[in-house]
């Protein structure tokens, strides 16, 4: 089985690739491993209101299918609001079989909690800038691991903390876009609050 990960948030406008080199990242955790960026960062819809301020927080949808929350997590030095996804079953990403850790960060709210698996294009989150952000963005980041009992393996090393490019399985598809009408009815209220009005 093929990893598809689509879009979060319509527009989907990515800011910051996977391996770009910042000498901020090893200074993040005061960790000299960690020296280049480890997931792909991207802006989504932004409004001005009447009064001229810009409303800068945005749906996220569930990019995946077949995904378990394992864990949501507040981390101010890191992605700040977090949402942590394992894949229920393998996937085969080039030479190995494994599955899929997702972390989804930034959220000004998080709508899922652990053991929630959330159908693609569900409303999961409202993005915000909380954590190390120098402005409002998703991050989204992706590892190969082992799953064995609850326990996870990271299965790669590299500087960009064992992380592996999501970009690469992207579908150019908006997640929303694939949701089916039962999965829009129950992200209820809030579908309609950040999706339909400015």
């Amino acid at each position: 089985m093929n990893l598809s990960i689509h879009y979060p948030h319509k527009p989907y406008i990515i800011t910051q690739r996977w391996g770009n080199p910042n000498p901020a990242y090893a200074n993040q955790f005061n960790d000299p491993s960690f020296k280049l960026h480890n997931g792909t960062d991207a802006v989504g819809k932004m409004t001005t209101l009447s009064d001229g301020v810009l409303r800068a927080e945005h749906p996220v949808y569930c990019p995946v299918d077949g995904f378990t929350v394992e864990r949501v997590q507040y981390r101010p030095e890191g992605g700040g609001n977090e949402i942590w996804l394992i894949s229920d079953k393998p996937f085969q990403m080039f030479e190995r079989e494994c599955f899929v850790y997702l972390v989804i960060c930034h959220a000004k709210k998080i709508l899922v909690k652990p053991g929630d698996k959330p159908a693609l294009g569900e409303l999961i989150m409202i993005a915000d800038s909380t954590g190390f952000s120098t402005g409002l963005h998703t991050h989204m980041g992706l590892y190969r691991v082992s799953y064995e009992n609850g326990r996870i393996t990271y299965l790669d090393k590299n500087e960009a903390t064992g992380s592996f490019d999501p970009s690469l399985f992207f579908t150019g598809v908006y997640a929303v876009d694939k949701a089916t009408t039962g999965t829009l009815v129950k992200s209820g209220l809030r579908y309609f609050k950040y999706l339909v009005t400015p």
